[in-house]
């Protein structure tokens, strides 16, 4: 979060949302806190984004329970005396995702790549979507050229630098196969900048 605390969410078989305050590192030993907004289903590998007003975006996820990925985000409010969860826009991937990248290019948050999961099939992404945190309206992106999930990324100027990951190769036999590959997905510069 922009104050220096960090935002924690979900985890196996977790639907919780807690704040750590880290503290100075030579002066205090931390502090943490269970927010009273709770997450409506267990998640991991979800992602997150800062809105910059004291709200966060959770992204996607994957249901501890059923395994099943989510195109779902909500958006967690802790301005007030009490915090809140409201459902946010969904991604437009029907399926859902996890194990996704994401990076805030100002005024957007891109995500991209990842995997979805449903009734126990797993599909690798190459999908792309931003979300203006104005408007929380999202848009598709171009996909890349290849899946990569469970990828790193980078945010340098105006892009999002996708490393690696991994896709699934079905023939002759299906076989996970890990990517040396980086693809850039470059927005421009917002009008009047």
């Amino acid at each position: 979060l922009p104050d220096g605390r960090v935002l924690v969410a979900g985890g196996m078989m977790r639907f919780s949302l807690e704040v750590i305050d880290p503290g100075h590192p030579l002066r205090d030993t931390g502090v943490s806190q269970m927010l009273a907004a709770r997450l409506p289903q267990p998640l991991d590998d979800l992602k997150m984004a800062v809105l910059g007003d004291g709200r966060a975006l959770v992204l996607g996820g994957q249901d501890t329970r059923t395994g099943a990925t989510t195109d779902q985000t909500w958006i967690v409010d802790m301005t007030g005396a009490k915090s809140a969860i409201v459902e946010g826009p969904r991604l437009g991937l029907d399926d859902g995702l996890a194990d996704h990248c994401v990076g805030y290019i100002a005024p957007w948050i891109v995500t991209a790549g990842g995997e979805s999961e449903q009734r126990g099939a797993d599909a690798e992404l190459d999908q792309a979507r931003a979300i203006d945190v104005r408007s929380l309206k999202v848009f598709s992106l171009p996909p890349m050229s290849t899946p990569h999930d469970d990828a790193a990324c980078l945010v340098v100027d105006r892009a999002l630098i996708v490393f690696g990951g991994m896709h699934i190769q079905r023939f002759p036999v299906t076989i996970p196969i890990a990517s040396r590959l980086v693809e850039m997905i470059e927005l421009p510069a917002e009008r009047g900048r």
